[in-house]
């Protein structure tokens, strides 16, 4: 099943998503008058919802722009200065007001290797999987067979994984992932879903995937996988169902460094860290890719963040995302 043997209806329906989701910068407050919202026919400005806003812009729209610029010359001055350290080579950080849009960013368009943030849009590919055929939540993969993961260099092992000879749901799946970024529940998910489907969804969401010989490439940046974030709280690619419970999950993650470290204890943020450390013949870590994006919940508004660095000294990148996460924290607002 791919997604061009969909039936035309449902090619139509991702087609519309595709639009909306990725090219969807475009939004109500942006072509009709701020006093209007909410008081337009057809809009729902209810949400029974705790992780999503499927009508942001029912919201009161607040002009934001020189607190803003004041934040992005902070975060300018601090990121020069950590990457004239020998420990870092590279920072991008990207931050978005999910209520007003308004964003900010240094180094944002840099390209980094995902590494385990393509764990999120594996995630969003059983979803959208699921909204045609939701089955396949129930279905039962038996792990017969290791998986070998030792070409990677972990600094965050997962503290619960999946075991030799057990059978999990794909559901099941999906939450030790989100939660313990389990690598060998990841990998038994990728073969639940045919590739191509899995590709078409990842174009979606705006990922061009390198060629199997190019794996560890760069090929994502800070900006774009906000927008993977953003289209999840504005619930435009995935059902409202499965949106939020695709944050709800992501908010259980026990990985409580990074972003979360950086925010006040009781601040719900849904996350999902990726790291990765390049190895030299000999066996020696010689670069470390450490990156953490999600959505911090502030008791003002909630906003989504994603830092992304390259360095070789990962207890220095866990920190400097911390310290840039209270940055942003202490004065976006």
């Amino acid at each position: 099943m791919t997604l061009f043997s969909l039936p035309r209806r449902e090619y139509a329906y991702l087609f519309a998503i595709l639009i909306i989701a990725i090219g969807g910068t475009i939004t109500v407050s942006k072509i009709v008058s701020p006093k209007l919202i909410g008081l337009l026919p057809g809009i729902d400005c209810t949400t029974n919802y705790g992780f999503i806003n499927p009508a942001p812009d029912c919201e009161s729209y607040e002009a934001k722009a020189e607190k803003l610029e004041n934040l992005e010359e902070m975060l300018s001055v601090r990121v020069l200065a950590l990457e004239k350290s020998a420990a870092i080579k590279s920072i991008s950080i990207f931050a978005r007001d999910l209520t007003t849009l308004r964003w900010v960013g240094v180094n944002e368009s840099i390209l980094y290797t995902p590494a385990s943030l393509l764990k999120l849009p594996l995630i969003v590919t059983i979803y959208k999987f699921a909204e045609i055929y939701p089955d396949i939540l129930t279905k039962k993969i038996l792990y017969d067979k290791p998986i070998d993961l030792s070409n990677q260099g972990f600094f965050v092992p997962p503290s619960q994984k999946i075991e030799l000879g057990q059978s999990y749901s794909v559901e099941e799946l999906i939450e030790r992932v989100s939660i313990y970024s389990d690598n060998e529940a990841a990998a038994l998910l990728s073969m639940v879903i045919d590739p191509s489907f899995q590709n078409a969804v990842y174009v979606d969401l705006g990922i061009s995937l390198p060629r199997e010989n190019e794996q560890f490439s760069n090929y994502i940046t800070a900006k774009s996988y906000a927008s993977i974030l953003r289209a999840l709280y504005n619930s435009s690619y995935l059902s409202r169902e499965y949106s939020e419970k695709a944050l709800e999950l992501l908010a259980q993650s026990n990985f409580k460094d990074g972003i979360v470290a950086g925010v006040p204890r009781g601040i719900q943020v849904s996350h999902k860290f990726g790291e990765r450390g390049v190895k030299d013949a000999e066996g020696n870590i010689t670069s470390v890719s450490f990156h953490d994006c999600g959505i911090v919940y502030s008791n003002k508004q909630p906003y989504s963040i994603c830092i992304m660095t390259i360095g070789n000294d990962f207890a220095t990148q866990r920190q400097i995302i911390a310290d840039l996460s209270k940055l942003v924290y202490e004065n976006i607002y």
